[in-house]
């Protein structure tokens, strides 16, 4: 019962922290993280990009490798929304993503769903894996249920809340992985409700080696180790099954506590088996231990326990040090029987973590305490114990991927692609990551003898990427952050609390990229400004949702505008405006009130137990309901153009009730207090349902939240075109949900007592897919007049796929094309076969009408190869009301490519002979069946062909031999060089057209049968330096001095008054000796402070603002004055910024004389630091 000690004790040590567990030995769920490759590849499978999220599409092509029957792009996408400043860059560099593959990532909810746990006599005791049926309950929502399990004290409980098992697939579909009460693992994905899941654990203990020794290792008891997503086509990813492909995530240890708590946090793809069963393979290899380290402030100003005896007091002490260790994978290989693709990565030499022991020393250092049996050191003795001993022996190493490397089946370099960094030929540790080139090089990059020629020679297709100031981004764990994690510059030394998370644009957008310059020498600039919003989403103490008129900026950037600057021609600049076309009000809504200070309150309803405490944390404790992974979403955003026009979208959002959270209808509510000094005990109390508690949980509605409502196309003013979606509302959708309970607490405790609220809520996790009900297509005239519209209506089957489209045009004819599948049928048996392995999308039957007369119907009909288990298209079937009106056929080979067709019942035969290992049609044969192709040529020579590259003379002579048998036979061939393009194609006369290819796979030339040059193409790739114009910024950190100017004076009516000039000027240095010219205009903060004497004195301070023009590097910007006058004076403030003084006649006591004297003050504000 050691580790169950431990566990409780660490669960009342969390102060005041919202808590996702009770205290039974689980994970926190916020620290439960990815490394930087698995983070960013993840980040598209839970964000959406687009102008819904203020997000821009960018994306960079690399490759497509294609084997058979599976494509796999590959591309590099960055992320748009701002440098987060304790976001690690991934291997190709800051807020860039190699998109490649895939990768499942964990997101735990109650606890690790699979937790082996020692020291109990049921080591599945804290396992939902194992537990989930205490959900399978009718009255499982019903407060009476919670109670009983809650309060069943026979043994420890498992948190009852499946983990989030997030997927990216390389086809672009992404989703969710849940267990169910029923213990089956569902699949949440947009796409269809016809994708399906394999889960495993592991059979037999695993070793977690350490990269730097092998000889020590770390045991594994158990995790998940593999996941199958199948999807809707049966085409299988399986993720995992590999101990390489996984990533491992673990935090320190207390004395004696079991290391069982090595947890998988991220899987990788590993292979993908086409329906037809070829496969592609990717191999990955361990890298170094990632040693994460955080830091943090939270203290509590006032606390206050009161039960039989009260205690009071604060906890001022808040400077945190925590530690995580990431065990990445990086991706090695890719491989198929057609290709192999290699990833070459080197050593990065970048920024740290400051590893240090804490400037507060009540704090131990953030790795003490690591008692992993693979962290050894033959060096250290007590490296489990010291962290500093454990950074020295386990060093943490980065990486960076600087080649791809492509061969063909042949081990023939086909394609090469290099990256280059802003750390390249440096050892400087001073900066991030930033990408700074791709380029796809020439393929003969690898011949030692080509390097001086290539180096010499103009740049292949190569990428630049520029970023803003990206020297300027501090380190890690410098907590000069706003509210939402991006760079402000505001550290927290003599702050208040809310300046310091100040949002500040000029530092947010530091490190972003505002610069993409293209092989052609073109270029794209990007503008951004920070987020804001006119709403703010509010969670209410009883559970329910509101939106509140709060407005504000924050959450990183948004793109604002995007210039396209071609080589030659004009500039063209989208600009995108994040306001409601009507009102001109931001459209954003904040997903919550990014708060940091806290009154928690903890009493009992008949109010003999009371608590409360003042909580400031430099994280916001609140936890945010992100919409598609932002903080801040767009209702309405307009897309305008150079010439006037623009379109306006408009998106589900907060600010319509309909897309809020829902309330959870019950909960269960239990107080607990202790008491450590006598008469010392503990017990349980009936909490009040005032509690002032941490967020209660809600129902989700994120799934319908980002869908585009209207689509309008405006010229100027006039509406020209208009599209309007509906999608599925019917509350029949809210019957398909995953089952939970969501337990938080918080604890306000002094030296002597502490009280705890724990609350359970029974929730829902909506499963449901919104498809699209409807869509009406208007078309308007130049006055805006309806000319036409067209409505479409949309019904989908049990597994979400398309059923009907009904159409209904201007003339009122009614339109219908109604669709079925595979897994619509279950008498035919092929058809079933398919259903098992999950190919399901697969059309069967089609059948279009007209005002319900029918007009055709397409039929798809399969057959199973035996020899091979696979399952193909065998005919298609085209009637024509109710008259087979032809039949198309195809045969096929063993993998699955198409041999022979015939375009109807009794038409010509086309046969081909594939080769280069099934991946091409090398020829194609006109008249003649396959089945006679085959007796012509033989058999093994069919077969042989298939696994050769043949030459031209190999073909011809092929051609040779079936027509000797086949004189009617029309024969074509095609050449190919692998893995690049056709390079050769005769007609069916023989006379071969050739392709040539350059260096980078390009089409170079085209001939024809005579090898003269028909057609040559010239790509007229940049190879010199532009001077086009990048988007404008400061650099940061700018510095602004304030100097006085010379007095001088004037007579106002008979009162001298003095004047002095105040000025402002710009320096690029701390030490103001390097004057700086504005590049844009800057807003400056200053207060002026007026004192006014007399009989007593009064002082009036007032804030101003005020923006000072670009191009100037010193300007005056206010004067202040000092003057004296007599009369009794009246004071009256007309407006914040305003001071009259107004004579009166003098008082009985005679004339009284009234100064006033102004000073002015510069402050730090937006892009720079005041001297």
């Amino acid at each position: 019962m050691k580790f169950f000690k431990k566990v409780m004790k660490g669960c009342l040590s969390l102060l005041f922290i919202f808590l996702c567990c009770h205290c039974w030995g689980q994970e926190s769920s916020d620290r439960f993280i990815q490394s930087p490759n698995a983070a960013s590849l993840g980040f598209y499978g839970k964000t959406d990009v687009s102008f819904f999220t203020g997000l821009l599409d960018i994306a960079i092509p690399v490759t497509t490798l294609r084997y058979r029957d599976i494509e796999l792009p590959i591309s590099l996408k960055y992320n748009s929304g701002g440098v987060l400043l304790e976001q690690h860059p991934s291997w190709v560099g800051q807020n860039w993503t190699l998109n490649v593959g895939g990768v499942i990532t964990r997101k735990v909810k109650g606890g690790i769903d699979e937790i082996y746990v020692d020291g109990f006599t049921d080591n599945n005791e804290f396992a939902y894996y194992y537990k989930y049926a205490n959900l399978n309950n009718a009255q499982w929502d019903q407060t009476s249920r919670i109670s009983s399990y809650i309060n069943n004290s026979s043994s420890p409980k498992a948190l009852l809340e499946p983990d989030e098992f997030m997927f990216t697939l390389p086809n672009g579909k992404s989703g969710t992985v849940m267990l169910d009460h029923l213990g089956v693992w569902q699949v949440i994905s947009e796409s269809s409700y016809g994708l399906k899941t394999n889960v495993r654990l592991n059979s037999n203990t695993l070793k977690l080696s350490n990269p730097n020794n092998s000889a020590f290792e770390q045991y594994v008891r158990r995790i998940i180790y593999g996941i199958d997503i199948i999807d809707d086509d049966g085409t299988k990813y399986t993720f995992g099954d590999n101990i390489n492909a996984i990533e491992f995530m673990r935090s320190a240890l207390s004395s004696g506590l079991s290391m069982d708590n090595v947890f998988a946090n991220a899987w990788s793809l590993t292979k993908i088996t086409s329906p037809n069963g070829n496969v592609i393979n990717f191999e990955y290899a361990r890298g170094n231990h990632q040693f994460i380290q955080n830091v943090s402030i939270n203290y509590t100003s006032q606390y206050s326990v009161r039960m039989a005896a009260s205690c009071d007091g604060s906890n001022l002490t808040g400077v945190g040090y925590s530690g995580t260790v990431i065990t990445p994978v990086y991706l090695k290989a890719i491989k198929s029987d057609a290709f192999s693709v290699e990833f070459k990565k080197e050593v990065s030499n970048e920024i740290q973590y400051p590893y240090r022991d804490p400037v507060d020393k009540t704090n131990k250092h953030a790795f003490d305490g690591f008692a992993y049996d693979d962290f050894m050191s033959g060096h250290y003795a007590d490296v489990k114990a010291n962290g500093t001993h454990l950074l020295a022996s386990n060093p943490h190493v980065d990486y960076k991927l600087k080649e791809i490397i492509v061969k063909d089946a042949k081990n023939n370099v086909s394609e090469i692609y290099g990256f280059s960094y802003n750390n390249d030929g440096t050892t400087d540790y001073n900066q991030r990551l930033f990408l700074m080139g791709f380029e796809r090089k020439s393929k003969n990059a690898l011949d030692p003898i080509e390097i001086s020629r290539i180096a010499a020679a103009a740049s292949g297709d190569k990428y630049e990427f520029t970023y803003n100031n990206l020297d300027k981004l501090p380190g890690y764990n410098t907590m000069k952050t706003d509210n939402s994690g991006y760079y402000n510059n505001k550290g927290v030394e003599g702050l208040l609390l809310g300046e310091k998370f100040r949002p500040v644009y000029h530092y947010a957008a530091v490190g972003s990229l505002i610069s993409i310059k293209y092989p052609t020498g073109g270029r794209n600039n990007f503008y951004y400004g920070l987020n804001d919003f006119s709403k703010t989403v509010q969670k209410n103490n009883d559970g329910t949702t509101s939106v509140i008129g709060l407005s504000g900026v924050g959450g990183g950037l948004r793109i604002d505008s995007v210039e396209t600057v071609p080589v030659k021609g004009l500039r063209q600049m989208v600009t995108y405006l994040y306001k409601n076309n009507d009102t001109q009000v931001s459209s954003g809504v904040s997903a919550g009130k990014l708060e940091n200070y806290y009154h928690y309150s903890v009493y009992s309803a008949d109010a003999s137990i009371k608590a409360d405490a003042f909580v400031t944390s430099s994280y916001s404790m609140r936890d945010l309901d992100y919409t598609l992974g932002r903080p801040v979403v767009y209702s309405q955003v307009q897309e305008i153009f150079k010439d006037g026009s623009k379109n306006v979208y408009t998106y589900s959002n907060w600010d319509s009730l309909k897309y809020r959270d829902q309330p959870i209808a019950s909960r269960y509510d239990r107080g607990i207090w202790v008491r450590t000094l006598a008469p010392n005990g503990s017990g349980t109390f009936t909490p009040s349902m005032d509690n002032l508690l941490p967020d209660l949980d809600r129902i989700s509605m994120e799934s319908e939240r980002g869908k585009l409502l209207r689509l309008e196309q405006m010229s100027g003013n006039t509406l020209r075109y208009r599209k309007t979606y509906q999608y599925q509302d019917t509350a029949a959708r809210f019957q398909r949900f995953i089952r939970s309970y969501v337990t938080k607490s918080s604890t306000i405790f002094c030296p002597i007592q502490s009280v705890t609220h724990m609350t359970v809520q029974p929730k829902r996790s909506y499963t449901y897919i919104p498809f699209v009900k409807s869509m009406m297509e208007e078309y308007f005239d130049k006055t805006g007049s309806l000319e036409s519209s067209k409505k479409v209506n949309y019904t989908y089957n049990n597994l979400g796929l398309l059923e009907q489209q009904q159409i209904t045009g201007s003339d009122d004819k009614v339109k219908k094309e109604s669709f079925k599948y595979a897994s619509d049928f279950t008498n035919v048996t092929v058809l079933t076969e398919m259903k098992q392995k999950n190919m399901l999308s697969q059309l069967v039957e089609s059948e279009k009408k007209v005002q319900d007369v029918s007009l055709e119907k397409t039929k798809y009909n399969y057959e199973k190869t035996q020899s091979t288990q696979n399952y193909n298209l065998k005919s298609k079937e085209l009637w024509v009301k109710t008259n087979l009106a032809n039949r198309a056929s195809f045969e096929y080979d063993l993998y699955g490519n198409v041999v022979q067709s015939k375009d109807r019942e009794n038409g010509v035969p086309i046969s081909y002979l594939w080769a280069y290992k099934g991946q091409y049609p090398v020829m194609k044969v006109t008249n003649v069946r396959y089945v006679d192709l085959v007796d012509a040529i033989g058999i093994n020579v069919v077969n042989s062909l298939l696994q050769e590259q043949p030459t031209e003379q190999r073909l011809r002579s092929l051609i040779v031999t079936i027509k000797n048998s086949y004189p009617q036979a029309m024969t074509e061939f095609f050449l190919y060089s692998d893995l690049i393009g056709l390079s050769g194609k005769s007609d069916a006369r023989g006379q071969l057209q050739g392709f040539e290819y350059d260096d980078y796979n390009r089409l170079a030339l085209t001939k024809n049968f005579n090898n003269h040059v028909e057609k040559s193409f010239d790509y007229n790739l940049s190879n010199v330096k532009d001077t086009l114009n990048l988007p404008v910024v400061q650099p940061v950190p700018l510095y602004a001095k304030l100097v006085t100017g010379t007095k001088g004076s004037f007579n106002d009516n008979g009162v001298v008054k003095t004047t002095t000039p105040y000025f402002v000027s710009f320096y690029s240095d701390a030490a103001c000796t390097v004057p700086y010219t504005l590049l844009i205009p800057m807003k400056i903060k200053f207060k002026e402070k007026t004192t006014i004497s007399s009989s007593y004195t009064q002082i009036i301070e007032n804030d101003h603002y005020i923006e000072i023009p670009a191009g100037v590097s010193t300007q005056e910007f206010t004067t202040g004055l000092s003057y004296c006058e007599g009369g009794l004076p009246e004071i009256e403030r007309v407006s914040q910024n305003n001071v009259v003084a107004r004579g009166l006649p003098p008082g009985e006591g005679g004339p009284v004389i009234t100064c006033y004297n102004s000073v002015v003050t510069l402050f730090d504000w937006d892009g720079y630091i005041a001297k």
